[in-house]
């Protein structure tokens, strides 16, 4: 087993070495699982069962992973649901056959390492600490025992020893780095002759035999998607706060109602000599009497750092402070009044009243601009919280909603125009309006008062309903028409490329676009970065010209047409040695990803894999709703 895994890998790394063919790693369907027509298992792996259960609660969480990454803005899970599930269960699979791997290289995880896992798990922390009551609580709530949990811990560490093992493995020799290097480190420049198709097709002349031929042939292509047409009632809070306007007396009478949030309660400021023992605080407490100034006292023996910089000053402390509520305790009513020796939490004090500042109370005038805001929002909130009502109750009873205008003209009602789960409307684009109208699915149905944020409202009633329907051959006619005429003019751009390839490729390039009425554009730089990109891929992998004579080939474009590529120059340019570091580290993660694939392909071909009959039958309907 563990040879032939070599040998996968070697096979990969290969080809990714001398071909830069870089793999990333996919989830594969079901295509060569066994399936079980006689099961209560959503798959079974190597005689180890996965449950419908354990397959659902993975698809929940994926879902909620995903709605988070996307900002709750995440496509409709009913268009995707049999594809996620397929991709979850897949997942499941491949950890249980990399479990197996681990058991098979007989990798170990010691329990201390399980142990120090555990205890770090935030999960689990009070104030930074493991708490056990904690822990203990959270796997009494997952139905799983201490050991159960330990043992969880560590299959996913061994399957994250398999997975480092391959990172850590020494992938690339220096005189491989410079080969690999050699490509990447080119800019190339070449010019372009393109064939566009969309001027060919509207040269294009189709019979209606053509029409009809290529309509039921390709009827999979000519369905109209599910769609609906709803009304809506947008209520936008920050919309509804603008409007609002106040007035002085509105303002005063708040003022009057609400004066104690403008209060600033009365303080006191206090200097304090803090001691470790009683004895230390009494002989400052002595020279006090005798004199001594109390500044210089604290400078010199105070033992808390902060105040005694200052000469002991702590600062204002308000009555209703508990930072300092020791200190507030002591009956000191005049300035520059000092207690005796107190005991306290944190020593023994020696506490003098500074200075006093007696109850405040802010004038109108001084807190105007705050009390505006508040009487806004306020009126506001009242005014949203009426609409919502109002909404629901006269939507719930079915009421025609031109109603809601005479009840509050400022309601704005808003229709759409067919829509589905493409292209819904961008007021209406949030996951709770869109779960409210795709999975409602029902002529007239109506929302209860859907809250987007404490900003933003939705009321929403489907007024009309169009299931996914194939369209009639006259309905369509546009489409299929022009969908032949693409064809057509896709097969004339390509034979007319590959007859100018062939001239130039054995005759003077001047005489071949004279000839055929072709252009080559001004010569454009490609660089081995954008790899990805079709056009890209085409200009390096062209051989490099020979004595000024540029090279040629065909590809497309990504907008369909076709392009004779020529190469004219190669510049090499040069790496420091931190952008050649970033080059290699990049690479190793993708040969890392293509080694990880070698390995779970080879574990899937060897493993005895079954499917549960009800996830392909789901599979099938959906494959078939699509076609």
């Amino acid at each position: 087993m563990r040879d032939k895994l070599r040998v996968a890998i070697n096979c990969i790394m290969t080809k990714t070495i001398l071909g830069f063919i870089i793999v990333t790693l996919t989830l594969n369907g079901f295509g060569y699982y066994l399936r079980d027509n006689n099961c209560n298992y959503a798959a079974m792996v190597n005689g180890k069962k996965i449950s419908y259960t354990q397959l659902e609660q993975a698809v929940q969480q994926t879902c909620h992973h995903q709605r988070e990454l996307s900002n709750a803005r995440l496509f409709h899970l009913r268009d995707n649901e049999s594809d996620i599930r397929k991709k979850v269960l897949t997942c499941l699979i491949d950890e249980i056959l990399l479990e197996e791997y681990a058991d098979k290289l007989r990798l170990t995880i010691s329990d201390d390492r399980i142990k120090k896992v555990i205890v770090e798990i935030p999960s689990f922390l009070t104030e930074r600490k493991f708490d056990n009551s904690k822990f203990q609580l959270i796997l009494k709530n997952l139905g799983l025992s201490p050991k159960q949990y330990a043992d969880l811990i560590r299959k996913k560490l061994l399957t994250q020893q398999v997975i480092e093992n391959i990172s850590n493995s020494n992938f690339l020799l220096p005189e491989e780095i410079n080969r690999l290097l050699t490509i990447p480190l080119q800019i190339r420049e070449a010019r372009l002759a393109t064939f566009h198709v969309d001027s060919l097709s509207e040269q294009q002349t189709v019979s209606n035999n053509e029409i009809e031929i290529k309509y039921h042939a390709n009827k999979k292509n000519y369905f109209l998607p599910e769609a609906f047409k709803v009304i809506y009632i947008p209520i936008d809070f920050k919309s509804i706060k603008k409007k609002i306007t106040v007035d002085e007396r509105e303002l005063q009478v708040w003022y009057d109602e609400n004066y104690k949030q403008f209060i600033i309660p009365s303080r006191k400021r206090y200097s304090i000599i803090q001691t470790n023992n009683e004895n230390d605080a009494y002989l400052c407490l002595k020279q006090l009497k005798q004199g001594a100034n109390f500044s210089d006292l604290a400078k010199i023996y105070s033992t808390d750092l902060v105040s005694s910089k200052n000469g002991g000053d702590i600062g204002w402390i308000s009555h209703d402070n508990h930072n300092y509520e020791e200190i507030n305790q002591i009956p000191l009513s005049k300035k520059g009044q000092m207690s005796s020796v107190v005991k306290s939490s944190v020593g023994f004090l020696i506490i003098r009243l500074d200075d006093m500042e007696s109850e405040t109370i802010y004038p109108l005038r001084l807190v105007y601009n705050q009390v505006v805001e508040r009487v806004k929002k306020e009126k506001a909130i009242h005014i949203y919280n009426e609409l919502k009502k109002i909404v629901n109750d006269t939507g719930r009873n079915g009421n025609d909603l031109l109603i809601f205008k005479k009840i509050s003209p400022s309601l704005e009602i808003n229709k759409t125009d067919w829509f589905g789960y493409n292209n819904v409307p961008d007021i209406l684009d949030y996951d709770e309006v869109k779960e409210f109208i795709f999975q409602k699915t029902i002529l007239g149905a109506t929302s209860e008062f859907i809250t987007i944020n404490e900003n933003l409202s939705f009321f929403i009633r489907i007024i009309d309903y169009r299931p996914k329907c194939l369209q009639t051959l006259e309905r369509a006619r546009i489409k299929v028409e022009q969908d032949v005429k693409r064809e057509k003019s896709l097969i004339q751009a390509r034979l007319k490329a590959e007859k100018t390839l062939l001239s130039l490729q054995n005759s003077e390039e001047k005489t071949v676009l004279k000839a055929n009425g072709i252009t080559f554009s001004a010569g454009q730089q490609f660089d081995f970065i954008n790899y990805d990109n079709q056009l890209v891929k085409a200009v390096f992998s062209l051989p490099i010209p020979v004595n000024g004579k540029s090279t040629y080939c065909i590809t497309r474009n990504s907008e369909g047409d076709y392009v004779i590529v020529a190469l004219d120059k190669v510049i090499l340019r040069k790496l420091d040695e931190n952008q050649k570091k970033y080059f290699m580290e990049d690479l190793n993660k993708k040969i890392i990803h293509a080694s990880f694939n070698a390995i779970l392909e080879s574990l899937r071909s060897e493993a005895k894999i079954t499917i549960g009959y009800s996830l392909i039958e789901e599979n099938e309907k959906y494959e078939a709703l699509l076609q």
